[in-house]
């Protein structure tokens, strides 16, 4: 979130589960999610003593970064 309370949020595909919901951008690597954020001139507070955490769906498995 921004100091403004912007979220970014990209649509997702038309089809699957979530077809064409909004969503937090989505990444399959921690060098994926670098390049974005380069890209776009995001600079994010990172805590990278806390280690993140997966949860698990039925179809898939999420990783959460944890943050203070």
């Amino acid at each position: 979130m921004t100091r403004k309370g912007r979220v970014w949020l990209e649509q997702r595909p038309p089809s699957g589960l979530w077809g064409g919901l909004w969503s937090l951008p989505q990444f399959d690597s921690h060098s994926e999610l670098n390049d974005w954020l380069e890209i776009n001139a995001v600079n994010p507070k990172r805590d990278t003593t806390s280690p993140s955490f997966y949860h698990t769906f039925s179809h898939f498995r999420l990783e959460l970064p944890r943050s203070r």
